[in-house]
């Protein structure tokens, strides 16, 4: 056989197949096209599955968000009537002396019992005194007042944890939170288990939370409302002994009391005034959207000068201070609870990270420090919207919460 012949019987690529009825060419199409819809409809499939998750977890920050509500109401009723009985349902120190405007007292008094009843760590369950346990008295204005830099000496290794809290006495005098203290009898109860060796800070707000819905009445909040959430949203991820409200993807939620940092990132961004993607991000409610960028208790910022002047704070009456203790003064607020969706990966700083103000909703140091090295408004939002803080999820983000 010479060797035309050979190529007379090599098949041709496009030659009709009489086997198959396809040439091999159509047969390679056919192929790459199963390939190409598997792929698709993996990618859906996925898409699908993220989309379900996304509305799970819709679902429980709504839930919290809706308790939160109640035990504000709550709060905002104990306000009133503390107010309209002037000061003697507040326990009796020399620290309350010193703020003699009773509206600037109310005004901060509202703040502590908004702090100790929706705790974010340990620490904010202690009362106006800084320690757990007993009222402190016969000291000077404000010398026990946590300034939550974590050196306190009343704090083993810097920080606190509920172990801490003694069990309720009718012989001591306590100003530590309602929660604090129903923790604390069921300790001394042998009751409630806790390993602080396994614990782990980024789950420690929901931890907190769950506490609040699971230990009984506490400025609205009952038992009956740790019902409400179901075996996917609890879980021990740390394994410390302390249940979580997990997302959809097993991770902890974060709780922000304050998160003036989110409005107040004191990084650069762009020149308007109005713009501010770390808190559109968050929001359905763009920044400048806002009604009041000033504290929604004090819109005319006359209550927290007077009681920073006055020396309240165990620092002094810096700015500085006053973040630490409580939040950014004269400055917008509203809780915040967060997941950090699909990648896990939280853009905010923990909110016990006091030091990188984290309590306040602080967008993480890595993302602020690249905004600030960016050139130009256009950089500065790309690096914030390329950023692990795009997939996070928040109650603010829900149309009708």
């Amino acid at each position: 056989m010479n060797r035309q012949d050979n190529m007379r019987q090599q098949p041709s690529p496009t030659k009709w197949n009489q086997a198959t009825g396809f040439s091999l060419v159509e047969l390679l199409v056919a192929i790459g096209i199963v390939v190409l819809l598997s792929a698709l409809v993996g990618l859906t499939l996925r898409g699908i599955l993220e989309g379900a998750k996304e509305k799970r977890t819709q679902v429980t920050l709504l839930k919290i968000h809706k308790m939160i509500q109640q035990v504000e109401v709550e709060i905002d009723k104990a306000e009133r009537t503390e107010r309209g009985s002037g000061r003697q349902n507040v326990p009796s120190g020399t620290y309350e002396l010193v703020v003699a405007n009773d509206n600037a007292f109310s005004f901060m008094s509202r703040k502590y019992k908004y702090k100790s009843s929706l705790p974010q760590r340990f620490e904010d369950m202690v009362g106006i005194d800084g320690v757990p346990g007993a009222l402190e008295r016969g000291n000077t204005a404000g010398a026990n007042i946590d300034d939550d830099s974590d050196s306190n000496a009343n704090y083993a290794g810097g920080r606190i944890d509920y172990k801490e809290f003694p069990a309720p006495s009718s012989s001591v005098v306590s100003d530590d939170s309602a929660l604090a203290r129903l923790v604390a009898k069921k300790l001394a109860e042998g009751i409630t288990v806790f390993n602080p060796a396994n614990h782990k800070e980024n789950t420690e707000s929901s931890e907190l939370f769950y506490l609040l819905f699971n230990e009984g009445a506490v400025y609205g909040v009952t038992s009956e409302d740790a019902g409400e959430f179901a075996a996917h949203e609890l879980d021990d991820t740390d394994n410390d002994g302390l249940l979580e409200i997990v997302d959809a993807w097993g991770n902890p939620l974060r709780f922000y009391r304050w998160p003036t940092r989110l409005v107040k990132p004191a990084s650069g961004l762009t020149s308007n005034s109005n713009e501010n993607p770390y808190w559109d991000i968050l929001s359905n409610v763009k920044y400048g959207d806002l009604a009041t960028k000033s504290d929604p208790y004090d819109q005319t910022a006359t209550y927290t000068p007077t009681i920073a002047a006055a020396g309240f704070f165990q620092e002094g009456s810096t700015n500085a201070t006053l973040q630490y203790v409580l939040h950014t003064p004269n400055t917008y607020y509203t809780f915040l609870i967060v997941s950090a969706g699909p990648d896990g990966i939280l853009g905010l700083e923990e909110p016990t990270n006091y030091t990188q103000l984290g309590h306040l909703a602080h967008p993480l140091l890595s993302i602020r420090t690249a905004v600030d090295a960016a050139s130009g408004d256009d950089a500065k939002l790309s690096v914030i919207y390329d950023s692990v803080l795009v997939d996070d999820l928040s109650n603010l983000q829900l149309d009708q919460p």
